[in-house]
């Protein structure tokens, strides 16, 4: 009988272990999750407002860039690949609240407003910007990738919150033959049910 209730409740702890955190509790998931002042249930909330995802300074800067030379771990981006990961952003992150709440038109009193920005965003294979700073540049190489996303949490233009969360893997982490945007895609997946989570 002891050894009936111990595996129950292994198995108990198991399960607890492989469900993710919803609500108040999902916000330890995320890199870096600070309130603006005192905590909020955004659970209560029934509607958000998703706005356009933006790129950061810092990443538009990157459109053409140039390296400096074989030390310059900066890479560029063109302008189309950032339109393009930021609607798939957009397209994950709404599939992925629209399960949980409903998905409105504009901010206002009563509705939770998410503000996306993507701050570091890297393919892990050559893109035609790499190809076009270094034409050299063999189409077989391969990239740990990289991505990076601010959060603001707001409501009637009062910030209640902001997260900071990416995934920055090695070179170990990546499976050849890694999709080009195989690192970005996978986090923004993950990004979305990290958001519907705090919803639940």
């Amino acid at each position: 009988m002891k050894l009936k209730l111990l595996a129950c409740a292994a198995v108990l702890t198991l399960a607890a272990c492989a469900t993710p955190s919803t609500g108040p509790d999902a916000t330890a998931r995320f890199d870096r999750f600070e309130y603006a002042s005192g905590a909020v249930d955004f659970s209560s909330y029934d509607q958000v407002f998703i706005a356009p995802i933006t790129a950061s300074d810092e990443l538009k800067e990157l459109v053409g860039y140039r390296p400096m030379g074989p030390s310059d771990t900066k890479r560029p981006i063109t302008l189309d690949d950032l339109g393009d990961k930021a609607e798939d952003l957009d397209d994950e992150v709404r599939t992925a609240l629209g399960g949980v709440v409903e998905l409105v038109g504009a901010g206002g009193p009563g509705i939770l407003t998410l503000e996306v920005e993507m701050t570091k965003l890297e393919a892990n294979r050559p893109t035609q910007a790499d190809m076009i700073a270094e034409p050299s540049l063999s189409l077989q190489s391969v990239y740990a990738g990289k991505a990076e996303v601010m959060v603001t949490f707001s409501e009637n233009g009062r910030v209640l919150a902001t997260a900071v969360d990416g995934d920055y893997p090695t070179l170990n982490d990546t499976l050849p033959p890694a999709p080009i945007w195989s690192t970005v895609n996978q986090y923004y997946s993950r990004l979305a049910r990290k958001l519907a989570d705090l919803m639940s």
